[in-house]
């Protein structure tokens, strides 16, 4: 949770001293390191959005930089550095239409997960968790920020005052309330969470460190000198990254080792008058998982995975996913082009999912989508059938996904399987979700021309064929062939 200094490092007021008095762009840049996982959790605390988050961290540091020089001490430059994050989120609050569509996309999510059984519980300390972590996303941000800086990151009631600027008896009434609320809320919802147990639950929520595109960033903008700063705040806090990135072309993705990631372009200028801009395959990022450290980039949100060294398709490691469901999020990609994402699977099924298959023929798929989204048609019945097979392990399937902001449409092993026609929203990032226990290996993304998008005109063209006072629920397409041991094609309607 908090960074501490050793011994031997500068503290941080000798280093804001040595940038604000030399421009020391080392010393500024060691600073925005030590303190860019407090400030980005924070500002994911207070906005409930990461994307936006990293806008705002950014813009306050920009901040940080202009008033380094400006800066008198007091209750010490963490606090000061906090401080300036939370007015940049209030700020951004205040400046931007939020979307507020939460409940909503939590009930497009609960409307996928009823497609098959919830795992059980390990236990019902992580329910309580669970709990508590949505609950605490629905406070109001004065409720919600009292209780994760004090009782998650562990300040003093007294710096909180500082860094929220609300008197410290108002500021624990303000804890105290939204504590009450908390329990409040768990209670409508069932969940009998002991009193007892709420604060010690808080503290073993987490968030994700800030993500090495925003560090990057960071380390970028620091090197800037007084002279190349904005001297006035935007009116929409979000230098992008895209924009502040020294010497990148497009966006450029967390990466290791193992996971291979490469500079996208979102579109090519050409030397040939009228050339198409559009790129043709581009690698944008490409996991080996060869190594237990081979994941970066990538953030889990529902169910869990673990190395499995030997077992991916070519006897090299893999990511077991051991959660009858799954999601991972995959780095942000730029929109304006076709997104191939490709990878191998191989389902590895528990006696509990065989009988679940056999009881009501549910399949195993791991598929990808934007999340989240607003579907608005689905197709069922494109693909072949699971293979059978009776043991614990099924064979390797190559599965590739053509995303867009239409659509996304998927092939295993060369074969049509499934098409999603959704719209995503604007925070939506492309994810990999799973049903059923796999291997998963090989995991690529590439940019590509939209000629390269397999021909999708019969299925367009029979949806279509619908009359629009019949596009409600799901309606057959005979015109389409299913796939083998199929009965039909059929496709639900959501608009």
């Amino acid at each position: 949770m908090n960074q501490s200094t050793r011994p031997d490092e500068p503290d941080d007021a000798s280093l804001l001293r040595r940038y604000a008095e030399f421009e020391d762009g080392d010393a500024l840049e060691t600073l925005f390191r030590r303190h860019a996982d407090f400030a980005y959790q924070t500002a994911c605390r207070f906005l409930n959005n990461p994307s936006e988050a990293e806008d705002v961290v950014q813009a306050a540091f920009l901040r940080v930089m202009r008033d380094a020089k400006t800066y008198r001490g007091g209750a010490g430059v963490k606090v000061w550095i906090m401080k300036i994050v939370i007015s940049a989120c209030r700020t951004f609050v205040k400046s931007a239409v939020r979307r507020r569509r939460r409940e909503q996309l939590r009930a497009e999510e609960d409307e996928w997960l009823t497609t098959s059984a919830r795992p059980a519980q390990d236990g019902v300390a992580e329910e309580w968790i669970e709990g508590i972590r949505k609950a605490l996303e629905r406070l109001p941000p004065k409720y919600r920020m009292p209780i994760w800086l004090h009782h998650y990151e562990g300040m003093p009631y007294r710096e909180v005052s500082r860094v929220l600027d609300v008197a410290e008896g108002s500021l624990r009434a303000q804890a105290k309330r939204g504590l009450a609320m908390l329990r409040a809320q768990l209670a409508r919802t069932g969940l009998a969470v002991p009193s007892a147990m709420i604060l010690p639950a808080l503290r073993s929520l987490s968030l994700p460190p800030a993500p090495e595109r925003l560090t990057r960033t960071l380390s970028a903008l620091s090197r800037k000198p007084f002279s190349a700063l904005p001297t006035e705040s935007p009116s929409r806090p979000a230098p992008s990254a895209r924009m502040l990135a020294v010497g990148a072309a497009g966006l450029a993705v967390a990466g290791g080792l193992a996971a291979t990631v490469l500079i996208a372009r979102s579109e090519r200028s050409s030397a040939v008058p009228g050339a198409d801009p559009a790129p043709r395959y581009e690698m944008l990022a490409y996991w080996s998982f060869d190594a237990p450290d081979a994941t970066q980039g990538l953030h889990v949100t529902d169910g869990e995975w673990r190395h499995a060294p030997q077992s991916g398709w070519d006897g090299s490691g893999g990511m077991e996913i051991v959660s009858d469901l799954f999601q991972i999020v995959l780095p942000e990609f730029p929109r304006s082009v076709p997104i191939e994402i490709s990878y191998r699977a191989r389902p590895l099924l528990t006696p509990a999912f065989h009988r679940a298959r056999e009881t009501r023929g549910l399949d195993t798929v791991v598929f990808a989508s934007w999340w989240p989204y607003r579907m608005r048609a689905l197709f069922h019945g494109l693909g072949d059938l699971p293979p059978p097979f009776t043991g614990d392990t099924g064979p390797w399937q190559r599965k590739v996904n053509y995303a867009t902001e239409d659509f996304v449409y998927m092939e295993i092993d060369g074969k049509p399987h499934s098409l999603l026609l959704q719209n995503p929203l604007p925070d939506s990032r492309l994810s990999l979700m799973g049903r059923g226990r796999f291997i998963l290996d090989d995991l690529t993304v590439r940019a590509i021309a939209p000629e390269n998008i397999p021909d999708l005109t019969r299925y367009i063209e029979a949806l279509e064929s619908v009359p629009p006072e019949r596009r409600e629920g799901t309606v057959a397409l005979p015109q389409l062939a299913p796939g083998s041991a199929q009965k039909r094609v059929t496709a639900t309607f959501y608009d």
